[in-house]
C-alpha cells in the first residue's frame, strides 16, 4: 500500500499538469473559436442570408441615392433663394433692378463697383 500511495502521490501531479494543459488548449481553441465568431457577427450581426443581406444592402443603396438626390434638390432651392434675396437687397439698399448675383454677391463682400456706378448715375 504505501509503495501505491507513494506512486499515486508522484504521478498525480503529472497528470495534473497533463489535465491542465488540456483546459489550456480547449480554453485557447474556444477563444479563437469566439473571436472568428465575433469578426463573421461584426460583418453580419443579425445572422441573415446572403440573399437577404444582398435585398437590404440594394435597399440601402436606393435610399441613400435618393436622399443624395433630395438633399441636393434642396440645396439648389436654398442656393436660388439665398441669391434672390442677396439681389433684391442690393436693389432695395442702391435702388437698381438690373443687379446680377454675381454682381451682388460681390458687393456684400465688399468687392464690387456697385456704389461708384451708383455715384457716377446720380451725379450725371
Amino acid at each position: 500500500m504505501g509503495k501505491k500511495t507513494k506512486t499515486n502521490a508522484a504521478v498525480a501531479p503529472i497528470f495534473r499538469n497533463r489535465a491542465d494543459k488540456g483546459l489550456t488548449r480547449a480554453a485557447d481553441q474556444h477563444e479563437s473559436e469566439t473571436d472568428s465568431e465575433a469578426s463573421d457577427t461584426d460583418k453580419n450581426p443579425y445572422n441573415l442570408n446572403p440573399v437577404a443581406r444582398g435585398h437590404l444592402k440594394g435597399l440601402l443603396h436606393d435610399i441613400k441615392s435618393n436622399m443624395a438626390a433630395e438633399l441636393a434638390k434642396h440645396m439648389a432651392r436654398i442656393r436660388e433663394s439665398l441669391e434672390d434675396l442677396t439681389r433684391r437687397t442690393l436693389a432695395v439698399e442702391y435702388k437698381m433692378d438690373d443687379i446680377s448675383t454675381t454682381t451682388a454677391i460681390q458687393e456684400l463682400c465688399g468687392q464690387g463697383n456697385v456704389q461708384q456706378r451708383i455715384t457716377r448715375s446720380t451725379s450725371g
